[in-house]
């Protein structure tokens, strides 16, 4: 499920889906930094401002610093959403920590 937070209806040029966190509550990503950081650089700066748009003529290196491993829902936006809309990035994800492998 993705599309609305509280019944308001989403904005921005990605699309964040319900998961579970670690503790296992299942909810919106909607606010994670991740997700936050890659729709307002998109939005504000490269012209990226609703989903399915492309921004063909950025070319450029991005580095996203992630203190822990992404959720599925913010992989989902950077790997296959930010890439979509910026082919013409090269893109770096760095993470503090490994996933936990319990």
């Amino acid at each position: 499920w993705c599309g609305e937070a509280e019944g308001q209806p989403l904005s921005g040029p990605f699309l964040p889906i319900e998961c579970a966190d670690g503790l296992g509550e299942s909810y919106l990503r909607d606010h994670d930094a991740e997700f936050k950081l890659v729709s307002e650089l998109c939005a504000r700066h490269l012209g990226v401002t609703a989903p399915g748009q492309v921004n063909r003529s950025y070319r450029g290196r991005l580095t996203l610093w992630s203190k822990k491993p992404l959720c599925a829902s913010c992989s989902g936006v950077v790997y296959r959403q930010l890439v979509a809309a910026l082919p013409g990035a090269q893109l770096e994800v760095r993470v503090d920590e490994e996933p936990d492998q319990s």
